[in-house]
């Protein structure tokens, strides 16, 4: 269907871009501004079940992720639905072994506080520093997907709606904290859970999309997906989505935040099932998309050029939800980011600090973080390799010791900083090429990860007997 069919879009999308702003204004000053670190870094522990899921599930449903899955639906087939049940599980088995186990440790406000904890203050600094490099790197992801979506919207400079997602999102996680993020999320996730199925039904019912065209074009792109990486590129994937964002800061964060154990559990068992659900509606809506939209369009243009043909009004709500779904993810990156700056990096060199002192070292970061992915934004080429390369960073470096950490009891310092340095060293050397071992980054760095474990436990074992 031409976007001929409902006239006036472009006036009408042009004419929206004043009251636009409303529901953003109503977004940055609906919060307080946070008095303590604890109410800013964690919430007062006081989160119920209901926001755990809601803040960990738009995070994950922002547009980094809807957007890129949607894209790999028009490319590449139901194939792609795999990685999204992957991610599922990966989400419910946190739930149900590693956020209680976070949040049995009452101290600590970061994941590298729980390094704290467990091993000793030089490992909190590296698991610092990874953790605020990560936040950076993730939030340029989603000020890419930002300022894209204003690009194509309202017809800005992607550079100008990278700093215009910036600018708003950083205020209100400035003023706050994580209260304010998980806020905004909660409200974000319901209005992005309603619209985008919407999509989905008006595809069925409206255009009478042809599926078993569909499901024979998608088992065609499928195999040629399968072909073009084989079973090693395929398992590299698996394990991206898997281990990618276990525990990354803002995940670790909703953990330590919770009521308790059994609403962490809950929160984030439930928000790993409604994953698997949301993956496969954003895969058929890509999929689906080949018999509306023309072919060769970008990936991660496709679910913008498939609203072109949409009824203006319903475009223009698409369009608020995705912008603040993009904020949702982003406050969460910024808000763990700036905190690990300061208890974890700064406070290294400063062991003495007031609270207050401390908290605005939090706001600093969180500044600075939103400079950098500014920067960075502009640089990133797709959305979903952008999410994949952020993945085959964090993974290697963090997963395997923080298991062993938790689950071990005789913790031997040594082995969590061989594993750590090994695996981003070796991913690192992979991702600039300087290496090249044929297979996907992620797979070699758990590897050496694992192996530097490994050796490290038992040659810290015999050195201390």
């Amino acid at each position: 269907m031409d976007s001929e069919t409902f006239p006036n879009q472009n006036s009408c999308t042009n004419s929206c871009e004043e009251p636009y702003l409303i529901p953003l204004s109503y977004i940055v000053f609906r919060t307080h501004w946070a008095k303590s670190t604890i109410e800013f870094d964690v919430a007062k522990r006081t989160l119920p079940s209901a926001l755990v899921f809601a803040s960990v599930s738009a995070t994950f449903i922002g547009p980094g992720f809807s957007m890129g899955f949607i894209g790999q639906g028009y490319s590449v087939g139901l194939i792609y639905w795999l990685f999204g049940i992957v991610y599922g599980l990966q989400t419910i088995f946190v739930g149900i072994f590693i956020a209680p186990k976070l949040r049995q440790i009452p101290n600590a406000k970061t994941l590298a506080g729980v390094y704290a904890e467990k091993t000793n203050k030089f490992t909190q600094l590296i698991v610092g520093l990874l953790s605020v490099g990560l936040c950076a790197g993730f939030a340029s992801v989603m000020l890419k997907a930002g300022g894209t979506l204003f690009e194509s919207f309202f017809d800005w400079p992607l550079w100008g709606g990278v700093i215009f997602t910036a600018i708003i999102t950083t205020i209100y996680t400035i003023t706050g904290g994580l209260r304010a993020s998980v806020a905004t999320d909660a409200y974000q996730f319901v209005l992005f859970t309603i619209l985008l199925p919407i999509i989905l039904i008006i595809m069925f019912f409206y255009w009478n999309v042809n599926i078993d065209l569909a499901l024979e074009s998608a088992n065609e792109s499928s195999s040629q997906f399968y072909s073009a990486n084989g079973i090693v590129g395929i398992l590299g994937l698996v394990l991206a989505f898997f281990l990618g964002e276990s525990m990354i800061p803002p995940y670790a964060t909703r953990a330590l935040a919770s009521k308790s154990d059994n609403i962490a559990y809950r929160g984030f068992v439930f928000s790993g099932v409604f994953a698997c659900f949301w993956f496969l509606v954003v895969i058929l809506i890509g999929l689906f998309s080949r018999q509306i939209i023309d072919e060769g369009i970008d990936q991660d243009n496709v679910l913008l050029n498939l609203l072109q043909n949409f009824p203006p009004i319903f475009h223009y709500l698409v369009g608020i939800a995705l912008v603040g779904i993009v904020m949702s993810s982003l406050d969460s990156l910024l808000n763990s980011g700036g905190v690990s700056f300061s208890e974890d990096v700064v406070s290294w060199f400063f062991s003495s600090m007031d609270d207050k002192y401390q908290l605005n070292l939090s706001r600093i970061g969180i500044f600075v973080i939103s400079v950098t992915g500014c920067i960075a934004a502009l640089r990133v080429e797709s959305i979903i390799d952008g999410l994949l390369t952020c993945y085959a960073m964090w993974a290697p470096s963090i997963i395997p010791s923080l298991i062993y950490i938790l689950f071990l009891r005789n913790v031997v310092n040594l082995a969590v900083i061989l594993s750590i340095l090994s695996g981003i060293s070796v991913t690192l050397l992979m991702q600039f090429e300087i290496i090249d071992f044929s297979v996907e980054p992620i797979i070699i760095g758990m590897i050496c990860s694992i192996a530097f474990l490994f050796l490290g436990h038992m040659g810290g074992r015999k050195w201390q007997s």
